[in-house]
């Protein structure tokens, strides 16, 4: 697995959280007695909000090939950094670590390093990215102080953001679980699929995430399912890069 390739991997997860919040007036309720507070009360307070984070699990990445796959470990400390290790075989092909001001991805493998910022892959794409929005894809949920346009729909609930990125959430019912996010701009649609919840503390967490990257020329899928997840007052988050890493061009 390429360091670079994983690095837009997760800052795709970024991208998809993009759109900055667009205060929209909705009076809309469902008929059943739900309103659209009540469901983004009932998403956000059953979502992660631990300062400290760690899940694990295998992430594969499209393309195929023998470093396409491995054994994700992730830790998360809200609002600082994103660590992240995958291993092959019991040995570490990737490291990585993402700030808000900074990224740093080794290429164990080949030995090689990548470093940029959100800011330029911001400025690549053409979108504006946010640290807290990594966050708010890799762990789902909604802002109690955003306003959403809602709709009831057979299988759930619709909530859009109209804005530079348009974005919709799709609701399940009766559980009102995140089922997938969705990030229209230009000619691209970014997308990412939850499912198999399941109850840990005091929290739910989507154990299997789908990522999906649309443009007229290309699609992109990475999967990643999870097979644990916890919380602690503190992770280690190591990261160095040797003097006999290259930097990748």
């Amino acid at each position: 697995m390429k360091s670079f390739p994983l690095l837009l991997f997760f800052f795709g997860i970024a991208l998809l959280g993009c759109n900055r919040k667009v205060a929209v007036n909705s009076s809309a309720s469902d008929p059943a007695g739900l309103s659209e507070n009540d469901i983004i009360h009932k998403v956000y307070d059953q979502s992660v909000k631990a300062k400290w984070v760690q899940a694990k699990g295998q992430v594969a990445l499209d393309g195929g090939g023998f470093l396409s796959s491995g054994s994700l470990t992730l830790r998360v400390c809200r609002d600082s950094l994103v660590w992240f290790s995958v291993t092959k075989l019991g040995i570490e092909i990737s490291r990585g670590i993402i700030r808000a001001d900074s990224a740093f991805v080794l290429d164990v493998w080949n030995k090689e390093y990548w470093s940029g910022s959100l800011m330029e892959i911001s400025q690549k794409y053409n979108v504006p990215a946010q640290f807290s929005d990594m966050q708010a894809v890799l762990f789902p949920t909604l802002d109690p102080m955003a306003t959403y346009m809602f709709s009831k729909q057979a299988d759930g609930y619709h909530l859009s953001q109209p804005g530079l990125l348009a974005k919709q959430f799709q609701i399940s019912s009766p559980d009102i679980q995140i089922q997938s996010i969705t990030v229209s701009q230009h000619d691209a649609d970014l997308k990412v699929m939850y499912s198999d919840y399941k109850k840990v503390d005091d929290f739910v967490f989507p154990f299997t995430h789908i990522h999906t990257i649309k443009q007229p020329n290309n699609f992109h899928e990475s999967k990643i399912k999870f097979s644990s997840i916890q919380t602690a007052p503190i992770y280690n988050t190591p990261f160095n890069i040797s003097e006999d890493y290259t930097l990748m061009k």
